[in-house]
């Protein structure tokens, strides 16, 4: 996958002008090195956190949320150890039923993006509807209809600039991380942990149970770019690409 596809890709699209952003969680290989190989990571959401917060409408039509903070931590990890700039996220995906999300419910998801890395988010999302279209327009099924059709739209505005204040100041930021995580995937296979999201994608699964390799890397490091960090006072460091 790497080889033959992500590293291909990524070299035919910088040819032609261009840059990739790509999921790499469902990939069959080890996702950091799939996530860095490409220009912007990209994460994403499935469905509405739970986060307790006092007086938050919970809605009958909620979809829990399946991405723990380790997994959508995957692409800052690959970003942070490839020395991208950006890391994106897929956000808002499935938190209720269609005209049913509220701004109130939007942020909290939006705030745990930010805690896992991100800097550059994109709604999911807002659908091309061409202005003939009957009310409410063109619809997607896991969208929160981020749109002028949507009675939030008219609120929207406050929250798009507490978004763009939030990234612009992480994207003049650097990552600092203390320490390196190996996360046991396979222990966390075995024992059925709660939240595993990565065990949703049964190809990535398949190939997992598969390999040889009973560990893969969190946070802030990959087995192959390990090799190429070097330290500085006491720091470590990496290179501005290891794809």
């Amino acid at each position: 996958m790497l080889d033959n596809f992500t590293r291909q890709w990524t070299g035919w699209a910088h040819k032609h002008g261009s840059i990739t952003r790509n999921q790499a969680h469902g990939s069959p290989g080890n996702l950091i090195d799939i996530y860095a190989a490409v220009d912007i990571p990209e994460c994403e959401g499935f469905g509405l956190s739970q986060f307790h917060v006092d007086g938050l409408r919970q809605d009958s039509l909620t979809k829990k949320n399946d991405s723990d903070l380790s997994m959508l931590k995957y692409a800052s990890s690959g970003a942070h150890i490839a020395g991208k700039t950006y890391t994106s996220s897929e956000t808002f995906t499935w938190l209720t039923e269609h005209f049913r999300t509220s701004l109130a419910q939007c942020k909290p998801d939006m705030d745990l993006m930010f805690v896992s890395g991100v800097n550059h988010m994109f709604f999911h999302g807002t659908t091309y509807s061409p202005k003939d279209a009957e009310w409410p327009g063109w619809l997607f099924y896991a969208s929160i209809n981020m749109s002028p059709t949507n009675s939030i739209w008219k609120d929207a505005p406050a929250f798009f600039q507490y978004i763009t204040r939030c990234q612009t100041f992480l994207q003049m930021g650097q990552p600092d991380n203390d320490f390196l995580i190996y996360l046991p995937y396979m222990i966390c296979g075995t024992n059925n942990r709660v939240g595993c999201c990565s065990f949703l994608f049964t190809i990535w699964k398949n190939w997992l149970l598969n390999s040889s390799m009973p560990f893969t890397v969190s946070t802030t490091a990959d087995t192959m770019a390990i090799t190429s960090r070097t330290t500085s006072s006491g720091r470590l460091s990496s290179k501005t690409d290891v794809s």
